[in-house]
């Protein structure tokens, strides 16, 4: 009932006719064409149901936003941007530039001048926002293949060719390769399906990584669905060291990552883990305990 009332006021907040729209949720009509208050025209039905609430949140966030060509245009920070977000609504860039999630959870700490490594880059909104904070350069690491031409393609876009890169690979415990659909585009991170044939993805070690762009007093960033675990457990305390700053989204609890950087000479903070279960995930890794923790070199 909750989640029905929200939704129902989020269609009041951000469309003109929201009368109509109610009317298509609660299965009384068929079809209609909603305005949004900014004046974006949307068809709905009930089969673009969930493509119209994509608008509804993008647009609750950014009123005056605009959407067009599966891309979104908006303005952060007094700077205007542009990103394409393939087949995901365009409220993906919300957790970035609209709810400062990341900008939070960066808190006072300053990326001004630094090198920042991004793991899980996905479209390339959470680079380009570490270079609007000031990074000297981003190093982002995407191993899907849609997600990283997003990535190209909005870092190009914007004009931040010199201050962001992004490299298509995994980063896991140990060197190696994977065979991915070239067009899968799930954000399923370590969860994700097994194929035995494909394009070949190279997988980095946070070892190589450190030594190949000569990060020293760097700032990394992971949010890749699962293998903060495998990169941060695995990693060697002097490589962890290269970084001042570490900064992270978790997915099946902090304690262990808590632990492994405080033994690395780091003060931990962390949000308390929201519990949820998701189907689409496999079976062992649907409940996840999901928060944030950053940790700053003492």
């Amino acid at each position: 009932m909750i989640t029905r009332i929200k939704t129902f006021l989020r269609i009041v907040y951000t469309t003109k006719n929201w009368i109509w729209a109610s009317l298509i949720y609660l299965g009384l009509i068929n079809k209609t064409e909603v305005v949004f208050r900014n004046g974006f025209r949307f068809r709905i039905s009930g089969d673009n149901w969930k493509k119209f609430m994509d608008h509804v949140n993008f647009f609750r966030v950014f009123p005056a936003g605009k959407v067009s060509d599966k891309s979104v245009n908006i303005k952060y920070e007094g700077k205007d941007l542009i990103f394409y977000f393939g087949r995901w609504g365009p409220n993906i860039v919300n957790e970035v530039f609209g709810t400062n999630s990341y900008k939070k959870t960066l808190g006072e700490f300053d990326i001004n001048g630094r090198d920042v490594i991004d793991l899980g880059a996905s479209i390339g909104d959470s680079i380009i926002f570490f270079s609007i904070m000031g990074a000297r350069k981003v190093y982002g690491f995407e191993p899907f293949p849609p997600f990283y031409a997003l990535a190209v393609r909005n870092i190009k876009k914007n004009n931040l060719e010199n201050s962001c890169q992004v490299v298509k690979s995994a980063v896991g415990a140990q060197k190696g390769d994977f065979l991915v659909d070239s067009t899968y585009d799930k954000m399923l991170g370590v969860y994700s399906e097994k194929f035995e044939t494909g394009e070949k993805i190279p997988i980095s070690t946070l070892e190589e990584i450190v030594e190949n762009y000569k990060i020293n007093k760097g700032v990394l960033k992971l949010d890749c669905e699962g293998c903060e675990y495998e990169v941060i457990l695995n990693a060697d305390n002097k490589v962890l060291r290269h970084f001042d700053y570490i900064m992270m989204e978790y997915h099946y609890g902090f304690k262990t990552l808590m632990r492994k950087l405080e033994k690395a000479g780091f003060q931990v903070k962390y949000t308390k883990p929201t519990r949820k279960f998701l189907e689409e995930k496999k079976s062992e890794y649907g409940n996840i305990e999901i928060g944030y923790l950053t940790a700053e070199k003492i």
